[in-house]
């Protein structure tokens, strides 16, 4: 799931994955947990 967002959410701004929108706050939840994920 963050993977995804992240990856498609590059730029940063929001945009679309899997049929669902994704915004800014959304984003920075999903690289939050890529960073938890790394230290595990």
């Amino acid at each position: 799931w963050a993977r995804d967002i992240v990856g498609a959410a590059s730029s940063g701004e929001a945009s679309q994955v899997n049929g669902e929108m994704v915004d800014r706050p959304v984003i920075e939840r999903a690289r939050q947990v890529l960073r938890r994920a790394a230290l595990v």
